[in-house]
């Protein structure tokens, strides 16, 4: 039997945990069309009812799905490297609004990031860097160009052309890695079936030893990596784990989070 989310929620605060529901899921990916184009593949399915991690991120432990919500997918070789989940989509948004002048982000994905920084009036300029060319054939062309004209009318502030460029390459080229960036945003690692975490298409596995060859050749940059458990790097964790995540986790080698709960 699913969840039931209102009583979830009066749970979990009981016990130091914070949890959101949620009955829909609109992204910017929401209305991407569904296409495959050589290793790249745009698919949607529905989230089914039930609880998922949050992962600290806005604070956050839980979500809790009241009925099916729909979530893209970009797939590489028929593994998912990128979703628009509540986690990721609220991830994405939470870095961007940390981001300012001149930003350099790692991994296209899905686009959520670029999305994102389009409504972030401290941001300058954009460049956006990915290695693989059916992922930029797929979804560069619903990549905003400019920094959004909309909030800056609305805002009535002056700005000049703001650009938003998707670039082909390796974000750890000499190019991008000593460039004259302000902020630098990395999402490039995914974790298969329970295994480690790795770079699709290869590159370093540990994100701190990244975070730390980032820092040393741009010192004065603020480097934020997603998936990190640190408040500091990954500045969309906002909250450490709550010990029922924390135990549930544990318990969940064999299961989904559904039935363990």
């Amino acid at each position: 039997m699913a969840i039931n989310c209102q009583q979830w929620i009066i749970h979990s605060k009981k016990v130091g945990c914070n949890s959101i529901m949620l009955s829909e899921n609109i992204t910017p990916a929401t209305d991407y069309p569904l296409k495959k184009k050589g290793t790249a593949e745009i698919i949607r399915r529905n989230q089914d009812r039930g609880l998922y991690f949050m992962e600290g991120v806005d604070g956050k432990d839980f979500y809790c799905v009241e009925k099916p919500i729909p979530v893209t997918e970009l797939l590489i070789n028929g593994e998912t490297v990128m979703v628009d989940d509540p986690l990721h989509e609220t991830g994405m948004r939470k870095l961007a609004a940390k981001a300012k002048g001149k930003v350099l982000v790692g991994g296209l994905g899905l686009g959520l990031i670029a999305h994102a920084l389009e409504h972030n009036l401290n941001v300058s300029k954009v460049d956006i860097v990915e290695k693989n060319p059916d992922v930029l054939d797929l979804v560069k062309p619903h990549i905003p160009e400019v920094i959004s004209e909309w909030v800056m009318l609305t805002r009535d502030i002056p700005f000049p052309d703001r650009p938003i460029t998707v670039h082909k390459g390796d974000v750890f080229d000499k190019k991008w890695s000593e460039g004259d960036y302000d902020t630098i945003i990395i999402d490039l690692w995914v974790r298969s079936s329970g295994g480690p975490l790795r770079i699709a298409g290869g590159g370093p596995s540990d994100i701190m030893d990244a975070y730390m060859w980032w820092k040393v050749r741009n010192p004065d940059a603020d480097v934020f990596i997603w998936g990190v458990n640190d408040t500091n790097i990954n500045p969309a964790m906002t909250k450490q784990p709550c010990e029922l995540m924390t135990e549930l986790k544990k318990e969940m080698s064999r299961k989904n989070l559904n039935e363990v709960i």
